[in-house]
């Protein structure tokens, strides 16, 4: 199987978050240094103030400016406590567990099926972004991945799920998956889906193309499938001969290739609409509507 990579966001989203993290830490470290220079020079303005008062036969003040000496001294021992970078934050384990999710369905795809089938990774149009699109002779299939644990419940575009700890103990019930604009797993594809199939079907208009999303995690298990707006498997038991291999075949060689180049000019257009001026212009308009 051939893969291409359109765009990484995941893993660009990643990697600002660790960036940001490991930028926290050098702040600390930054901090911490220049506390450090502060005390060396309180410690050289106690000693000096120190023998001055002792030339002056001033007891009192010698102890003083000594004791002050002496904590400045105990301070400048002191390690920097927070050279190395904190433990990554809920986002960043978020985006990190999203990449792997998304390795593993590549991975998993990969060992399965033949040159003939091709998965472009990162796909985007107005509507959003589509993890993964696999192309082949039977037709197109738009992947979202979600790498969550726990009990799925699909009911229509509700989708909800079941939370357990490491020891199985049930902790949350009833929890929404949802985007940022409340979109289900399934409105999410199944919108970007439908955009991305208008255009393949200017040029293609025979073309199916099936929006699914895959549960990539291990511990992910669907609990309820109540007429699922699109496919939903597990990775752990996706067999592909009853869903992706069991339709029949409707691309040549040459269509899925065609497919493929329309794909690959459509998120371009679409990157490089969202990277004009203009675009960004009407962008900060809006924010600051």
């Amino acid at each position: 199987m051939q893969q291409i990579t359109l765009s990484d966001h995941t893993g660009t989203q990643l990697q600002q978050a660790r960036q940001a993290r490991m930028a926290q830490a050098d702040g600390k470290l930054a901090t911490w240094r220049q506390r450090q220079a502060s005390r060396r020079e309180a410690l050289a303005q106690a000693r000096a103030s120190m023998r001055q008062a002792w030339w002056q036969r001033k007891l009192f003040a010698v102890i003083g400016h000594g004791l002050r000496a002496a904590w400045m001294r105990c301070m400048l021992w002191r390690k920097a406590p927070a050279v190395a970078a904190g433990a990554p934050g809920q986002q960043e384990a978020i985006w990190a567990a999203g990449r792997e999710g998304e390795a593993n369905v590549a991975a998993f795809l990969g060992q399965r099926l033949g040159a003939e089938w091709t998965l472009l990774a990162g796909y985007h149009n107005p509507r959003g972004e589509i993890d993964q699109v696999l192309v082949g002779p039977t037709g197109v299939f738009a992947i979202e991945v979600k790498h969550v644990a726990g009990d799925i419940h699909v009911r229509g575009d509700a989708w909800t799920r079941d939370k357990h700890d490491r020891y199985g103990n049930l902790v949350k019930v009833g929890e929404v998956l949802a985007d940022k604009g409340g979109r289900s797993p399934g409105r999410q594809v199944g919108e970007t889906t439908a955009q991305m199939l208008a255009w393949l079907r200017k040029s293609m208009p025979a073309l199916a193309c099936r929006p699914m999303v895959v549960l990539s995690h291990p511990r992910a298990r669907i609990a309820t499938r109540d007429q699922a707006s699109v496919i939903v498997v597990e990775l752990t038991r996706w067999k592909l001969e009853n869903t992706v291999l069991a339709l029949p075949v409707t691309l040549s060689p040459s269509q899925c290739a065609q497919a493929v180049e329309l794909l690959r000019r459509d998120h371009a257009h679409h990157r490089a609409r969202r990277q004009s001026p203009q675009n960004k212009q009407h962008e900060r308009r809006a924010m600051r509507a």
